[in-house]
């Protein structure tokens, strides 16, 4: 197999070093007028030496946007989103990453204010961070929620456990947040010498990938960070993992609410660097990656043992692992574990079919290179390189390995790896269920878009895109809440899990397994106001991929089995949203503002719904949605339009038209608002306060979606107030339901239980603010600003490209609405914000309040917003 990709990385890329060790690696792409500015530190987790455990890399990370000595709290962020941008970081095992992300020129036509920003910002923060001690408490709560936050994912937990037990001194065992005890022994002093010890020139990696001139950015790199001085860093004294010659096992119960039971297992492999490295992934492709692996089909399709399954290899710097992760319900755990040994130990006796291994080869090229699409992922590919092995084509000669595995490399790594002696089991069981569990085991140039409409009413959207060799596919229909009643809550969600699930012509294997054998992906959703199947593939197999998807279309199975797997899933999905204290509240709000209407409905309905839907329910819904009246495909990527146009009207000219689904439904009332608490096995609190908002088409939408864009974000009035100067929430934000139907906005924020009612109050005195006061031109300005560079940003990606259009145009807007709902957004004020603000902020709102169990509840509130 040839390596698909049309240039390496590194052809462009343009590596140097400055005399103070900075390395620095640029790489110009002009495919989409955006760039993406990272610095890395060669610091982590696993680097904190006495402090091992503490998570002082992570604490660091969220102290360093905090105020330079030239800039204040809040002004780097706010200074980014002026120009387009957004900025984040993270913290890993091996490495602190700082980056901004938007548009190269930053929304100013001609120039390079973006990237120019990006630079100054992040080597600025890098080099002159004063980490405030103003600051330093307000961070350190708001990160002890975030502990607590982290405690209360039953998937965190279950992680925590598996490379705790499968690492024995490596400090990867160790969680990148830290341990809440050790956390709270940091000083502002600790945080200090970290910083100064550990974020130096020679310690750090600088990577640029963009729109942009490398000779002018690499003088300005040389400017901003000339003065930054080399220092001695400590060498490294990191517990090698030693061979693991024993298997290993854990099982705990959740900490908090947890339906369902996590199960790992785990084998220690070796480092990415290894020789053995494609030849490992590519098992773990067959094995575990999609709807075609033999785990999906043999341990959920066929034996009906789990709800979700996958395998996955871990390879680092240091020893790895290669893991199957899989979601059961707790009596069937033992019997699972049992299926996947047997299924994974199937590799070192037999040989692969080389079908297997093609398909598995042309996921993983496809996964590695879809990476590349924006240029965040380049920077980041490229950074990887340089982290791992200090060469730029590292990623691509892995790929050229990649595509050399055969069967028998293969069995020979399953049968090194997947020994007895390598194995960890880790299982984490519901609460209270540990007594049941028996097992000890258990994730550039845009072309125009193009319109036209079959005889039979189909919408086609065609948009060429020749950067990558990638064809993307959407077919989109009315759909969701609007068109279900009390009885058929559900079906939406149910119905877009069986189409794919087998045709008249092809079962659900042979769908995924055409597919995927060919490097491609399908999958199907269920949206608040659409359904639909979205199909990726390599352009040279798209006339295939264009015969599934309209088999899929026309004569979905709906077999009896199938629907009771699929029904089965669904309910445990319905099951594990109830873990989730924030849905759980929006949900609680959402049901008594829609009183009466279907938008109350939950989206994926209830477990008492969900059971009840009949076959003869799930065909009938499927006919009134699928007529052509109600269908819009949208083909962008390597094509050509005359080879669309033909292969449409061949499968799926001779649909019968029919006539578009009607929903029943008349606009929901607000006709009170009310106060609804919930107790929950969790330890924080969730505040929720919706009013009745807008629908897609309302002439208010430019001015709502902006109004929402400027209070959210961590530049915005609510975060810097309620998180960063009370420090009384973790999260804070708004956001908002636009339906085909008017829908609402809602606030929200996740809060320390004994802070709720000081944070309610807070909340709603910030909403009658807005109301009184709006926002300023700069707050206006900022949002506009991120908009614009979020849906540049977005367009990198022909498939997100591809739905968005599709879905504007399903729901007769146009397909070109972006485009004029930026215009629309340009031309606003802040008084016209204000009056959006007082005309859909005025009413009292619902309050929807989740809190922890046997904990005081905040006072009963009069629901009046201060004027």
């Amino acid at each position: 197999m040839k390596l698909l990709a049309p240039e390496r990385l590194a052809d462009r890329a343009e590596r140097f070093t400055l005399p103070n060790g900075l390395t620095a690696i640029l790489h110009e792409d002009r495919r989409a007028p955006v760039m993406s500015a990272q610095v890395w530190f060669r610091v982590g987790s696993m680097h904190e030496d006495d402090r091992l455990g503490s998570g002082i890399s992570h604490f660091l990370e969220h102290m360093l946007f905090k105020g330079t000595t030239k800039r204040g709290v809040g002004e780097i962020a706010r200074e980014v989103e002026a120009h387009g941008g957004s900025i984040n970081a993270y913290t890993s095992w091996d490495r602190t990453v700082y980056y901004v992300d938007g548009p190269a020129d930053g929304g100013r036509p001609g120039g390079d204010a973006g990237i120019a920003v990006a630079l100054e910002v992040l080597l600025d923060a890098a080099m002159n961070s004063t980490l405030p001690a103003e600051e330093f408490e307000k961070e350190r709560d708001v990160i002890l929620r975030e502990i607590a936050m982290y405690r209360d994912r039953p998937d965190s937990q279950a992680s925590e456990m598996l490379f705790s037990t499968a690492y024995a001194t490596h400090p990867s065992r160790h969680p990148v947040i830290g341990y809440e005890e050790v956390f709270r022994s940091l000083t502002r002093e600790d945080l200090l010498a970290w910083y100064r010890a550990r974020y130096a020139p020679n310690n750090a990696l600088l990577v640029a990938a963009g729109a942009f001139d490398p000779a002018q950015v690499r003088a300005r790199i040389g400017e901003l960070a000339g003065a930054w001085s080399r220092r001695s860093i400590a060498a490294e004294n990191l517990p090698d993992e030693p061979p693991q010659i024993a298997s290993r096992g854990a099982e705990e119960e959740s900490r908090t609410g947890a339906e369902q039971t996590r199960l790992h297992l785990a084998w220690q492999a070796f480092d990415l660097r290894h020789a053995d490295a494609p030849a490992l992934e590519a098992l773990a492709m067959i094995a575990g990656h999609g709807r075609s692996s033999r785990l999906y089909r043999t341990l959920r399709e066929k034996k009906r043992l789990v709800h979700s399954i996958e395998a996955w290899t871990l390879l680092p710097s240091w020893r790895g692992l290669l893991g199957v992760s899989a979601l059961v319900e707790c009596d069937k755990a033992d019997a699972a574990r049992a299926a996947i040994l047997r299924e994974m130990e199937r590799f070192a006796r037999t040989p692969v079919a080389r079908a297997e291994i093609s398909r598995a080869l042309k996921q993983a090229l496809s996964g590695h290179l879809s990476a590349r699409k924006t240029m965040h992922g380049v920077a980041a590919d490229l950074a990887r390189c340089e982290l791992a092995a200090g060469d730029l084509s590292f990623s691509d000669r892995y790929l050229d390995r990649l595509c050399k595995v055969t069967s028998d490399d293969i069995r020979r790594v399953a049968r090194g790896v997947m020994r007895e002696d390598r194995l960890t089991r880790a299982t984490l069981h519901p609460k209270g269920a540990l007594r049941r569990a028996k097992a000890a085991v258990s994730a550039s140039v845009e072309r125009a878009i193009h319109r036209e409409r079959l005889p039979n009413g189909l919408t086609l959207l065609l948009r060429e895109d020749h950067r990558l060799p990638f064809v993307e596919m959407r077919l989109v229909m009315k759909s969701g809440l609007l068109f279900e009643d009390a009885r058929l809550n559900g079906v939406s969600s149910l119905v877009s899990r069986l189409v794919l699930k087998g045709t008249k012509r092809r079962s659900a294997e042979q769908i995924f397994r055409e597919i995927e054998s060919v490097g491609g992906a399908i999958s199907s959703y269920s949206g608040g106001n659409s359904l639909g199947v979205c199909l990726e593939t390599l352009a040279a197999d798209f006339p295939l991929a264009f015969d599934v998807l309209a088999d899929v279309a026309k004569a979905p199975a709906f077999a009896p089995a199938e629907i009771e797997r699929e029904r089965e899933a669904q309910v445990a999905d319905i099951r594990r949203e109830r873990e989730q204290p924030l849905r759980v509240a929006v949900q609680n709000a959402r049901a008594r503002i829609f009183e009466g209407h279907p938008y109350r409905l939950p989206p994926l309905g209830t477990e008492k719904t969900v059971a009840a839907l009949s076959r003869e329910d799930l065909l009938a819904f499927w006919r009134r949605l699928a007529v052509p009246a109600n269908m819009t495909l949208a083909v962008f990527g390597e094509i050509r339009a005359a080879e669309v146009r033909r292969l449409a009207r061949r499968h799926f000219g001779a649909i019968p038209e029919g006539s578009p689904p009607v929903s029943s439904a008349t606009c929901a009332r607000f006709e009170r608002a009310e106060r609804i608490e919930e107790e929950y096995d969790k330890e924080q609190a969730v505040i929720v306060a919706a009013f009745p908002g807008i629908d897609l088409h309302s002439p208010d939408r430019p001015a709502m979606e902006l109004l929402i864009a400027a209070i959210s974000g961590m530049g915005s009035r609510l975060f810097v107030r309620l998180r960063d100067e009370l420090a009384l929430c973790y999260y804070v934000g708004a956001a908002d339901m636009l339906g085909l139907q008017r829908g609402c906005v809602w606030f929200y924020l996740g809060v320390d239980p004994a802070k709720a009612a000081e944070a309610e109050r807070e909340l709603l005195a910030e909403i009658a603010r807005l109301r009184r006061e709006g926002i300023s031109r700069e707050e206006m300005d900022r949002a506009r600003a991120g908009l614009l560079g979020e849906r540049r940003l977005s367009r990198q990606d022909p498939g997100e490209h591809a739905l968005s259009a599709a879905l504007d145009e399903l729901y007769g807007l146009g397909h070109d609405y972006a485009d004029r709902l930026d215009a629309a957004m340009g031309r606003l004020t802040p008084d016209d914000l204000r009056a959006i603000a007082e005309k859909y902020l005025s009413a009292p709102p619902v309050i929807a309040i989740v809190r922890p169990k046997d904990k005081t509840p905040p006072p009963s509130s009069d629901l009046k917003i201060e004027n």
